[in-house]
């Protein structure tokens, strides 16, 4: 993975691994063909190829994010089962983000005029082997991706005053001053939605998605791809294609 910052942009780093492996890989950079191979014939797609550099920050074969076949099957079901016990898609669960959002409040009123750093904050407010590999691939995949979405939703709204009017005004008028958002209110901000859309689609929170494997011999396109090859998508290139709506 460290290969893709020394050969910039990072796409160039695929040409130098296949001059020196000599290994097929598929570069996925279109949205319809994404959708075709990654979700509508998705189970062909669901293997995952093995990155050294990870296997050894895992100490082998560990977590969801990396792995694939029984054993991803398995501890999926467990960490949905896990996150259904603790209150997600209820009440219970929103309560509970709702305190860390009062409290992340509380302390951004108490800074009053004095310079704060938002991260630790926002860091903090999203905050056997196996088990412990499983809760690291949800806390960076939940924590990060939260994190930086509120990191650039923050700078892009302050360069914007626009923007930051519109979703105040919104705000104002679908929820007043009074209480905090709940997930019941998202069908009502539409602007909001379509900001903090944007603000991913324009921050390219996730570059390149995970490395996937074919579990069995698949067409693309056209073209004949064995089992074992590696396909990537390239999201970045979805995310500023200027034909996508």
């Amino acid at each position: 993975l460290l290969t893709l910052y020394f050969y910039e942009p990072g796409y160039d780093a695929f040409g130098m691994w296949k001059r020196k492996y000599d290994r097929p890989a598929i570069v996925l950079a279109d949205y319809e063909l994404m959708k075709e191979t990654l979700v509508k014939n998705g189970a062909a797609y669901t293997g995952r190829q093995e990155v050294p550099l990870s296997r050894m920050l895992r100490g082998g074969e560990y977590g969801i994010v990396d792995t694939s076949g029984a054993l991803w099957q398995q501890h999926r079901r467990f960490a949905i089962q896990v996150f259904r016990d603790f209150g997600m898609g209820k009440d219970m669960m929103q309560n509970r983000i709702l305190e860390e959002v009062s409290d992340f409040l509380k302390k951004c009123k108490q800074s009053a005029d004095d310079p704060l750093d938002l991260r630790n904050h926002i860091d903090m407010a999203v905050g056997n082997n196996q088990l412990r590999k499983v809760c690291f691939d949800l806390w960076l995949a939940g924590m990060e991706t939260t994190s930086n979405t509120l990191y650039w939703g923050i700078l892009y709204i302050l360069l914007d005053s626009g923007v930051q009017k519109a979703i105040h005004d919104e705000l104002d008028i679908k929820i007043g001053s009074d209480r905090l958002i709940t997930m019941a209110d998202r069908s009502k901000l539409h602007y909001m939605n379509a900001a903090i859309t944007e603000i991913q689609r324009l921050a390219n929170l996730l570059p390149m998605n995970v490395l996937h494997e074919t579990t069995c011999d698949v067409e693309i396109e056209g073209y004949s791809i064995p089992k074992g090859t590696l396909v990537l998508p390239q999201i970045s290139t979805v995310m500023y294609d200027e034909e996508v709506r």
